[in-house]
């Protein structure tokens, strides 16, 4: 089972996915970027001023978890420590074979 993305919905999937699939495969555009700690108001405000930042210099908004980063829930830490949460590049092109691009094809099933 392949899941493409870096969101939260991918983090979430994988980790409901992973205990009745043969394999996971993670791949994303960049690695993620995980946040430890509370969300709070001032956090919050610190991340709308970061969109707000780039919005007035001419370019387009990040994604949401591209601002916030990825909330590290005691969950999402017995997924990473379980390796299921160990992200690849982004493939370039789907073939017969595999894929192709930055990593050669899809590791085997474990």
């Amino acid at each position: 089972m392949v899941v493409v993305g870096g969101g939260t919905s991918a983090v979430q999937l994988l980790m409901e996915i992973a205990p009745v699939a043969a394999g996971t495969t993670w791949v994303t555009r960049r690695p993620p970027e995980f946040r430890d700690g509370p969300f709070s108001e001032e956090w919050g405000r610190a991340a709308v001023a970061r969109v707000e930042e780039r919005v007035r210099a001419g370019l387009a908004p990040q994604s949401v978890v591209g601002v916030t980063g990825l909330a590290l829930t005691p969950e999402v830490r017995a997924a990473q420590d379980a390796g299921v949460l160990h992200r690849l590049p982004m493939f370039e092109r789907i073939t017969p074979d595999g894929w192709s691009g930055p990593m050669a094809a899809p590791p085997p099933p474990t």
